[in-house]
């Protein structure tokens, strides 16, 4: 079981790679990096952390179940946005790891997302320039190719 202070630990470490959009930092409209390449060039958006802490979080041990790479709306922002979900147990109100904010909060004390869509993901070895296959639905597939 991981502790808080490592959750908010793994989020602070990963929210001090700067921000940049796909088309800035890799000349593209949408490009999906993985860990190392989000550390090794210094950059990422929301899908990059997301990644990366799913990733991290991952090697601590943490099974693929407890974890959900979830869309959602930022409502400061008006625009998508992606963050990762932790759940502590199945039916666990989930905490959410967020780049834009520090603060480790449980999704239903997030007032600054609209409600939390789940994708469907499944981690697949590298194709192409995306690094996760993703099918829109409520719930996470954690199989592997």
């Amino acid at each position: 079981m991981v502790t808080m202070d490592e959750l908010q630990g793994f989020n602070a470490l990963w929210n001090k790679v700067p921000y940049y959009s796909d088309l800035e930092h890799w000349g593209m409209e949408d490009y999906w990096a993985t860990p190392v390449e989000t550390m090794s060039s210094n950059g990422g958006d929301c899908e990059d952390y997301s990644i990366a802490k799913y990733f991290s979080l991952r090697e601590l041990g943490i099974p693929s179940q407890n974890l959900r790479i979830t869309y959602v709306r930022s409502l400061k922002l008006n625009m998508p946005h992606m963050v990762l979900a932790y759940y502590p147990t199945p039916n666990a109100d989930p905490y959410i790891l967020d780049n834009l904010t520090g603060e480790l909060a449980p999704a239903s004390e997030r007032t600054d997302r609209s409600r939390f869509t789940v994708l469907m993901m499944k981690i697949c070895g590298r194709q192409g320039h995306h690094l996760l296959k993703v099918n829109p639905a409520r719930y996470v597939c954690g199989v592997s190719c």
